[in-house]
């Protein structure tokens, strides 16, 4: 394993970007298993529905998680060697602007078309509470843990 620790004077919330960025090019190095990021700020959005409408339209609140899951997410591409490179395919999916959730589609009948909108009580958008904690010395930082595959020597 190797630990990279990024600290610097950008917020812990850019540290983020930027550890995510550099985790993305090191799982494209050959012999790495994985590169995880532990610590910064991650974006949340909570989207609280409306249970009498859930209700009205006989659906439930799996139906609202399903739709949000299944358009929300990047989608592995598989790699490609060029040369002595090797690249890491990734097809983003994940959903930047929060006012999108609604234009979701929960349902689609015959008759209608129901979206997250007319099922929405409250969207929130907002800081998700921290679950792991970095610091090089006394500062905030991000770390990038990189493990590498069993039995390979990089």
């Amino acid at each position: 394993m190797l630990y990279i620790n990024i600290a610097g004077n950008y917020g812990l919330a850019q540290l983020k970007v930027i550890a995510d960025n550099l985790s993305d090019k090191i799982e494209g190095i050959p012999g790495v298993l994985s590169a995880d990021v532990v610590g910064g700020l991650e974006r949340e959005v909570k989207i609280n529905v409306d249970a009498n409408r859930l209700k009205y339209y006989s659906l439930s609140l799996n139906d609202v998680t399903n739709a949000i899951s299944t358009e929300n997410l990047n989608i592995p591409g598989g790699s490609v060697d060029i040369g002595s490179l090797n690249y890491l395919i990734r097809v983003p999916g994940e959903i930047e602007d929060p006012n999108i959730f609604g234009d979701l589609v929960v349902k689609l009948t015959w008759r209608d078309i129901l979206y997250i909108s007319g099922m929405l009580h409250r969207l929130f958008t907002g800081i998700k509470k921290e679950q792991s904690y970095s610091r090089e010395n006394t500062s905030e930082a991000v770390t990038v843990i990189i493990k590498k595959q069993s039995g390979r020597i990089l």
